[in-house]
This record gives structure tokens, sequence and C-alpha cells, in this order.
């Protein structure tokens, strides 16, 4: 991957997605087995938590229902992405 190649174009999602992974809240912290990504948007953050795993710099997978259940990357690989 060239330097000039941003992640995100390396990733599949929606305009939906794009949008709330802008506008929500999100903390991210290093974990040894990826980012753990917090919404702090919600009103109880720790039921908002989940492990996004990082391939080549890439983020790959969530542990969030939306990573399983829709087509392309959810928001918080998004973030990380960003």
């Amino acid at each position: 991957m060239s330097s000039k190649t941003h992640i995100l174009s390396r990733l599949t999602y929606s305009t939906r997605v794009a949008k709330r992974a802008q506008y929500e809240v999100l903390e991210f912290s290093v974990k040894t087995r990826g980012v753990c990504v917090r919404n702090t948007s919600h009103a109880n953050p720790a039921d908002h938590e989940y492990l996004v795993t990082v391939h080549n710099g890439i983020p790959i997978a969530c542990e969030c229902p939306a990573d399983d259940r829709y087509d392309g990357a959810c928001k918080h690989r998004v973030g990380v992405a960003h």
C-alpha cells in the first residue's frame, strides 16, 4: 500500500456509517488484541464498547452486532481507520 493511500479507501461502508463515525463521540484505546472503541454518546458507554481487530493497519473486524449483521464496515472500524 502506498503512503498516499488512505486506510478508508480499503474499506467498504455506507454514507450513514461514515456520518455516524464522525458525529458520535468515539474513544479509542490500544489493547493487545486490537483497538477498543467506546461510544460515549450513549448514556451507558460501557455497554457500547467493542474490540476492533486490525491487520496490517486495516481494521478488518469488530465485535459489535452491526459488523456481523450488515454488509460493509461498521462505524467502529471506520472510526479506527480515520
